[in-house]
């Protein structure tokens, strides 16, 4: 069975099952730690709750609308200013807020480094105590859902949505029904595919894990170079495409940083998978024109059409 699952999250104060807390928006802790919270229940709550959130669809956005004016009616003195845009929009919305350490009491964030980046910053409050695996409400949660926001065993996002998609099929049935015939491959042999091709698809799911909301969807991964040495060791060089300089920047990563990760995970992975060292490169190349590059369609496995 494979299955994939895509997680979002409202970060710093709790935006799930009308468990609003007002508090000022948490400020940048020293070094990066974690921001301070009084997650206590007040026995009185006044003030204004500011809540930005990437939910404008009109499909979705009556929810938070709806939850918003509970909320209010059940705290008369607690006002929640509640802004809702798309999805681009509400990207650079936070990075200017964030920057400028402005951000609201609540805001939405994607899995991974997206989230990760607030909660380096300082920006995003430790919920672990209230929301932790082991607590009443986090037991309310997938385990999944909770992990998704995890950083260092500690808990920083209250998850609100969880799509899932998987392929199940049932073996004994299938096995039945498979007609006798001989073998086509080798028994042990998983796929028809080239090493160099498995080489590129390695990359490319590093590229999709580690990038998220981020990732340039209109990118490619070239293996332009392919060398098994004579101490059974494998050189691979790709490069991976994007048609934007902007995009770029998000696949290198401050300093580098992220084309690093990339490369060490799938380097990794490409090691257990070949069963031997596996030396990989990686480089970024902006052509705008690269979905027109018929030759790249052969190479990745996908046909032509006009």
């Amino acid at each position: 069975m494979s299955s994939a699952a895509r997680t979002s999250t409202c970060l710093a104060a709790a935006f799930a099952a009308l468990t609003f807390a007002a508090c000022g928006a948490p400020s940048s802790a020293p070094g990066g730690s974690a921001a301070s919270a009084d997650l206590t229940t007040p026995t009185h709550k006044s003030g204004t709750l500011t809540v930005v959130t990437k939910f404008a669809d009109p499909k979705y956005a009556p929810y938070f609308v709806g939850v918003a004016k509970a909320y209010e009616a059940a705290n008369p003195g607690v006002k929640v200013d509640l802004q809702q845009v798309g999805d681009q929009p509400y990207k650079d919305k936070i990075r200017v807020l964030s920057a400028s350490k402005q951000l609201p009491d609540v805001y939405f964030s994607w899995a991974g480094d997206f989230a990760n980046k607030f909660v380096r910053a300082g920006l995003a409050a430790d919920l672990t105590s209230v929301l932790g695996p082991d607590t009443e409400w986090g037991k309310s949660f997938s385990p999944a859902a909770l992990k998704a926001f995890q950083t260092g065993g500690k808990n920083y996002g209250v998850p609100i949505d969880l799509d899932a998609k998987y392929l199940a099929y049932n073996k004994t049935a299938f096995a039945k029904a498979m007609p006798e015939g001989p073998w086509h491959y080798p028994e042990d042999q998983v796929s028809d595919a080239t090493e160099r091709s498995l080489a590129s698809e390695v990359t490319r799911e590093q590229l999709y894990l580690q990038l998220h909301a981020e990732l340039p969807y209109a990118s490619a991964i070239e293996t332009e170079k392919y060398e098994e040495r004579k101490d059974g060791s494998i050189v691979i060089h790709q490069q991976i495409l994007v048609g934007r300089d902007t995009q770029k920047a998000i696949v290198l990563g401050k300093g580098g940083a992220r084309i690093k990760q990339i490369g060490e995970a799938a380097r990794k992975e490409l090691t257990e998978a070949f069963g031997r060292k596996v030396h990989l490169f990686l480089h970024v190349k902006v052509n705008p024109k690269w979905e027109e590059d018929r030759g790249l369609y052969r190479e990745i496995g996908l046909d032509w059409v006009e």
